[in-house]
């Protein structure tokens, strides 16, 4: 399973951690930064319920427009 949001498309993006000491910035190492994706039935218009990979943005979003 990918992790892309079905309805906006997010998908992971890049991330930085940066070391930090008394004297300044030791250095920094890279990272993924993954969605908050979750399993959700939705109704659609024909009455056909649909299991989509959502992100809580847009759950939100949909809980906001009575869908």
């Amino acid at each position: 399973m990918s992790r892309v949001c079905d309805i906006c498309g997010k998908s992971a993006m890049a991330g930085c951690k940066i070391k930090r000491d008394s004297q300044g910035i030791l250095g920094h190492s890279n990272y993924p930064r993954q969605p908050n994706l979750q399993s959700v039935t939705i109704t659609e218009e024909n009455g056909k319920k649909v299991k989509k990979t959502v992100c809580t943005r847009c759950i939100k979003k949909m809980k906001q427009n009575g869908k």
